[in-house]
């Protein structure tokens, strides 16, 4: 009788080893499941979650790395690309070496509003900004974008409740989106 309570502590034992690791498994399955999706979020102007870059504070034009590291966090991200900063005209162009058409041109251009309205805001220096892709070109001022917004632009990204209204639900629209590169 005590050898079958031996082995059926070893069978329980080993069972409760398996049902642990089981458990860990589809816990570490689900959080990279929930890690790509947020991974795929970043890639969209529509669900990109703009609050870690609202907790950074500003960025000086001058500041290579921190300009870098902002675009890096950005929609568009994923697209090579190389910098121009000009810090004397307040400017940066941006030349990514891929064909608009083979991202999508209306992705690309709502990606190309949002990422203005966040680099303006984030980069109190930035005046302009230039995007250039193979065959393909698209400029933006700071006056433009707070002229269609109607605000100053770091007060935009102050508030989430605010760029969710005033930016985000906006960039939904194609009409409003076209009126940039009209």
């Amino acid at each position: 009788m005590r050898t079958v309570n031996k082995k059926t502590m070893t069978i329980v034992g080993v069972l409760a080893v398996v049902v642990v690791l089981f458990c860990a498994a589809f816990q570490i399955a689900s959080e990279n499941q929930a890690n790509a999706e947020y991974a795929r979020e970043q890639d969209d102007a529509l669900t990109h979650d703009v609050t870690p870059i609202a907790q950074l504070g500003p960025i000086s034009l001058g500041d290579n790395n921190g300009v870098r590291e902002l675009f890096g966090a950005l929609p568009l991200h994923s697209v090579d690309r190389k910098y121009e900063i000009d810090a004397e005209h307040e400017s940066l162009t941006i030349n990514y070496l891929e064909v608009v058409g083979d991202i999508g041109v209306d992705d690309v251009w709502r990606d190309l509003i949002y990422n203005s309205v966040v680099s303006m805001a984030s980069i109190p220096n930035l005046s302009d900004i230039t995007y250039n892709f193979v065959g393909d070109g698209y400029s933006f001022t700071r006056e433009e974008i707070e002229d269609v917004f109607g605000k100053r632009l770091p007060d935009l990204l102050a508030s989430s409740g605010e760029w969710q209204t005033e930016v985000r639900s906006r960039l939904a629209s194609q009409k409003f989106c076209q009126q940039f590169y009209a």
